[in-house]
């Protein structure tokens, strides 16, 4: 993947970061959240700078508006954003959290927003599909939403049992681990979001029974990480569930296992053998 910078007018530049699209190193898109509108526009703008020339970006043209906020609704200043197709345009919040893509070329991204290195929370990383069609200005309609995941539990090695709150577990094979580029400590850590700080990529269909962001975003395992919850989330004893993650390469929401409310009621497994591999976000819905 190629790199291009973008000039800020009223904003910090930040370059793109995270895993790619191809699992090497790279930005990736991220996800929205539910909350206030975002249609009154960003407090800066975002010119697109496509070339090492600083020419303008050649033919169509689009602009997106946003803003970034906490669970609580606080203003997330200095957030850093990634607007990523085969190039990757930064970007920052300003102290509204606000943030403004003026005059990107059109085209399908992802967009993929983290906390500020100096926020010392860890924050999960939402990340989702935005399409821009040519003289588009979109507003998202809704904030960008940053949950905080905790600081979790560091990994030893071999099969481990890791415990992510009250309800969710997983297990894991450490020696099956990659981490994500530049991140120097092995933890899992996560916390289950309320609907409306859901992501956009979550279906609000019904059929939703949970959703989790999880730390560090971008790890990967080799093998599928299984789960397991010390709730039945309602559900009669042997009712069949989806598991799904978001993955890192398109953003999109994907099925990756299934599993079941126990026979005695009172827990949830997922089929042997079968898992989540991506650590982002995972959903787990009503069979379809």
């Amino acid at each position: 993947m190629r790199w291009r910078w973008i000039v800020v007018v009223g904003l910090s530049c930040a370059a793109c970061g995270g895993p790619s699209a191809t699992g090497g190193t790279g930005g990736t898109g991220g996800t929205g959240g539910s909350g206030q509108s975002a249609a009154g526009g960003a407090g800066g703008q975002v010119a697109a700078n496509t070339s090492t020339g600083g020419m303008e970006a050649p033919g169509p043209t689009a602009t997106l508006l946003g803003t970034v906020v906490d669970t609580t609704g606080a203003p997330m200043k200095d957030a850093v954003l990634a607007l990523c197709s085969s190039a990757c345009f930064g970007a920052a919040t300003d102290e509204k959290g606000a943030f403004a893509y003026v005059g990107v070329p059109a085209d399908h991204y992802k967009l993929e927003v983290r906390a500020s290195s100096a926020d010392p929370r860890r924050m999960g990383v939402p990340f989702f599909p935005v399409d821009l069609p040519a003289d588009a200005e979109l507003s998202l309609p809704a904030p960008i939403i940053l949950p905080e995941t905790g600081t979790g539990t560091m990994l030893g090695s071999g099969k481990q049992i890791v415990v992510i709150d009250s309800e969710l577990s997983f297990h894991v094979d450490v020696d099956q681990i990659v981490l994500p580029f530049a991140e120097k400590e092995s933890y899992l850590a996560g916390v289950r979001v309320a609907e409306e700080h859901w992501p956009a990529n979550v279906p609000t269909d019904g059929s939703v029974l949970a959703v989790w962001s999880l730390n560090p975003y971008g790890m990967t395992s080799m093998s599928p990480i299984g789960l397991s919850l010390t709730t039945a989330l309602g559900l009669a004893p042997s009712t069949p569930i989806d598991v799904h993650m978001v993955g890192l390469g398109d953003a999109e929401l994907s099925k990756v296992a299934t599993a079941a409310v126990t026979a005695n009621g009172d827990s949830i497994v997922t089929t042997t053998d079968e898992g989540i591999t991506d650590i982002s976000w995972v959903v787990l819905t009503t069979q379809r």
